[in-house]
């Protein structure tokens, strides 16, 4: 829950490098924290500590993400919804599968690691 209430899909834009996206199913966004340890030599004691978080993104769409029009580079990602932005800056496409079943459109999944994230309340 955000400080908007619910989320509800409907009342969300995909926005893929600043221009909105269509044939969006869904979308997953999770982060992975990572801790970086620096230690003196000889001890096990760390002297320093920092978190440095990883970003994946599981977007299933009716287009293949790695193929956008104009040979474009997917760059950022945002999700807009009650006034607020989520980017996702630095992403690259790690896999992208497609399923196709019989009288029905086809549905690609695409796994996306982003460098960063940036949240916007307005």
């Amino acid at each position: 829950m955000s400080k908007t209430g619910f989320v509800y899909g409907k009342g969300v834009c995909v926005k893929i490098n600043g221009r909105a996206a269509g044939g969006i199913l869904s979308a997953e966004c999770g982060v992975k924290n990572n801790l970086i340890k620096i230690r003196e030599f000889l001890t096990a004691k760390p002297v320093y500590s920092e978190y440095s978080p990883e970003y994946t993104l599981k977007i299933k769409s009716r287009y293949d993400l790695s193929d956008l029009p104009g040979g474009e580079r997917l760059s950022t990602i945002s999700f807009e919804y009650g006034g607020r932005k989520i980017t996702y800056r630095d992403c690259a496409v790690d896999s992208v599968s497609a399923r196709m079943l019989p009288g029905r459109l086809t549905e690609y999944s695409a796994v996306i690691s982003a460098g960063e994230r940036i949240v916007e309340d307005e």
